[in-house]
């Protein structure tokens, strides 16, 4: 047994990258582990780290976070202890007669202000949901999970660590047991040395990106812009929403909205 299989189960902060890539080129080749991780080392990797960020294990990376179609994905449970680990209120509240689901988050650092996102069958017909398997076998899960991973993309997408998606809203579903399978790319490609570094730097970079701009948003939250309004002018310019972007996309939006925020300061 090599020592990075051993070590698998400890805090993974205490592997070094070279036992880290050891474990991922060993675990890759199980067919135990989920498709998007076979014979793919650099979604392991991807995985591990965003894994670390969240304070899980290796082995629990590979089964809580899947790579679907190249992005990181995890359940709405996880995405929620992500928000609450981060100091954030986070409130579910279920109308099973009206099949509705709200959920609240408070920020920690702005209690005074509480994100709202709330939906029901008629949110998700429109959305062309409805008429899935699972949604009708499931609409509380599935509404709940919703309003979950977008309140949250909305208020704390830092506490997101990058992955901010779950396996349904990337063409995944739910069990017969009313929990979250995922649907992969069933033919995963053995990258090129310089494609799995790539990879795993591209990663990181997004979530720092998206850490920077929920900075960004929360202090021109406090001098008093108006959020939705900075959301539709992003979205205008850049054609698409904020949770959306690339690194590439957010290195430009949070430039801009720094500069705008410097210069107002400025002028107080």
């Amino acid at each position: 047994m090599s020592n990075a299989i051993a070590k698998a189960g400890i805090a993974p902060q205490q592997l070094t990258l070279a036992e880290q890539m050891q474990y991922a080129n060993t675990v890759c080749k199980g067919s135990l582990v989920p498709k998007a991780y076979q014979g793919s080392p650099a979604n392991v990797l991807i995985a591990m780290d965003f894994g670390r960020s969240m304070g899980l294990s290796p082995a629990e990376s590979l089964y809580r976070i899947t790579v679907i179609n190249g992005k990181p994905t995890a359940s709405a449970e996880l995405i929620a202890a992500n928000v609450r680990r981060a100091g954030h209120k986070l409130r579910v509240k279920k109308d099973e007669q009206a099949k509705k689901a709200t959920v609240e988050i408070v920020r920690a650092d702005d209690p005074d202000y509480t994100f709202r996102v709330t939906w029901d069958m008629a949110k998700a017909q429109k959305a062309q949901l409805s008429g899935k398997e699972n949604w009708k076998k499931y609409p509380m899960a599935m509404l709940t999970a919703r309003a979950i991973t977008e309140c949250a993309r909305d208020a704390c997408p830092e506490a997101l660590y990058g992955v901010v998606y779950t396996g349904e809203e990337m063409e995944g579903g739910f069990g017969s047991d009313g929990y979250q399978i995922e649907v992969l790319d069933d033919s995963p490609r053995q990258p090129e040395p310089q494609d799995r570094q790539a990879q795993y730097q591209a990663g990181i970079q997004l979530g720092e990106m998206q850490a920077r701009a929920g900075a960004a948003m929360r202090r021109a939250k406090e001098l008093g812009f108006q959020l939705p309004e900075i959301k539709e002018q992003a979205r205008d310019e850049f054609g698409v929403d904020i949770v959306d972007m690339d690194a590439s996309q957010l290195q430009a939006f949070c430039s801009e909205l720094e500069g705008t925020i410097a210069a107002y300061e400025a002028a107080e």
